[in-house]
């Protein structure tokens, strides 16, 4: 049995940990009941809107750390922060366990942090950078991310859900994606093109709300890239993912485009 909250719009607000009742049925003792997986790992498989999180650790061989006696802290995107990244890209990390593994751990703290003290405290990921956490609020970001639910415990340490995927910073020197987003914030359509600037002879998707848009463009020399296509009336959020060969290296801040 698990209990959890949630607000009127059905989110997540926060999860119980998870506990066995045994039922007095002939046949049927304490012994032969199945234990509560009480790990991150367990935890993962049981609280709603980390489907997307727990399978990227598994399919980057991280899962099984996330059992043992180590404890860590997890900073873990909610499903509907891997829905925002286009298909496309996330099948290319699922085929490259190693770069997958490598933006996996830039969630991930040894140790054992509440909300209360990541607001006064910076540690360390797993694999070494830093992240940016600011109190907000109530609150916390961590490196913009907001989180939604904190302190979520497990035994081995604790989850603080957030709204969006966290990528380990560009090596020193590489120019991250940026957008150009001048002009007019209303676009009248149906032909739009994208231009930016990143570092060259990188690979630029742009995403419109989770959508791949255009064919993927290659940042040239002068560090200048455009995608072009078509769209429809509405409103979007407009994202532009660098990849370095079949690795996500980096993302562009989100630009709101509204179109007519």
């Amino acid at each position: 049995v698990q209990l959890n909250s949630y607000d009127a719009a059905g989110d997540l607000l926060s999860s119980g940990r998870p506990f066995v009742v045994v039922a007095g049925a002939a046949g049927v003792t304490a012994e032969a009941a199945a234990t509560p997986d009480n790990s991150l790992a367990g935890l993962l498989a049981a609280t709603p809107g980390l489907a997307s999180f727990r399978a990227a650790l598994d399919a980057a061989g991280l899962l099984p750390g996330l059992s043992g006696a180590e404890t860590y802290t997890l900073f873990a995107p909610n499903d509907d922060a891997f829905a925002a990244i286009p298909q496309g890209i996330r099948d290319r990390l699922s085929a490259n366990p190693q770069a997958l593994a490598t933006i996996l751990q830039y969630h991930m703290m040894r140790g054992r942090y509440t909300a209360a003290e990541l607001a006064v405290v910076q540690p360390s990921t797993v694999n070494g950078p830093p992240l940016t956490i600011v109190p907000q609020g109530q609150g916390l970001t961590v490196n913009g991310a907001n989180v939604l639910v904190a302190d979520v415990a497990a035994a081995n340490g604790l989850i603080h859900v957030i709204d969006s995927l966290l990528l380990p910073p560009p090596a020193g020197g590489v120019r991250p994606p940026v957008i150009d987003a001048s002009g007019a914030a209303t676009f009248v359509g149906p032909s739009l093109t994208v231009v930016g600037t990143g570092e060259p002879g990188r690979t630029i998707i742009v995403s419109l709300s989770g959508q791949a848009f255009g064919a993927p463009a290659v940042v040239d020399a002068g560090g200048r890239w455009q995608v072009a296509g078509d769209v429809a009336p509405g409103e979007y959020r407009l994202v532009a993912f660098m990849l370095n060969g079949e690795t996500l290296e980096a993302a562009s801040a989100v630009v709101q485009l509204t179109a007519r």
